[in-house]
């Protein structure tokens, strides 16, 4: 784990910012912790697994906060026409677009490892871009879900 991105925000306005490994793990999770602390009152959305699991498993004395799973969502309430249920494929199928078309969770880890071994920011820039596009694409398929609920048509859709 080297870098969390956080979008704050509602469906006019989003800031994004990120948490990095600068010096240890043991540094991200002190730097996360206090972020929790400061907005324990928050809804945190994510997508999969991995981030239940950072709470139940691996880092379990972070503060306790509200976690929705938008994967679990999607894959209970929705068909759509893709071949797996990735934020990636769901996300580009409703239409959000990456910057970097080529960028995957294992590239910006390469772009991370490239930093560490250079220290060339180019590589750090790249991995934090792609973070923060993976946090529009989860804004953004989390705003379809919302519009889909407040459709007329939808009225049965209570899922946020």
């Amino acid at each position: 784990d080297y870098l969390i991105g956080l979008l704050k925000g509602n469906r006019d306005k989003s800031e994004y910012s990120s948490l990095l490994v600068e010096t240890t793990e043991e540094q991200l999770l002190a730097d996360f912790t206090k972020f929790l602390n400061e907005h324990s009152d928050y809804t945190f959305y994510h997508y999969g697994h991995y981030e239940q699991s950072i709470f139940n498993d691996k880092w379990k004395d972070l503060p306790k906060v509200n976690l929705v799973n938008i994967e679990k969502i999607i894959k209970d309430s929705v068909v759509l026409p893709v071949t797996g249920y990735s934020l990636k494929n769901i996300a580009k199928v409703l239409g959000f677009k990456w910057r970097n078309k080529d960028a995957n969770a294992m590239q910006s880890m390469c772009w991370y490892s490239n930093y560490l071994e250079t220290k060339d920011r180019k590589f750090l820039d790249l991995s934090i871009e792609y973070n923060h596009d993976d946090c529009l694409a989860l804004h953004f398929v989390k705003e379809w879900i919302l519009s889909l609920k407040e459709s007329p048509q939808n009225e049965y859709l209570n899922l946020l």
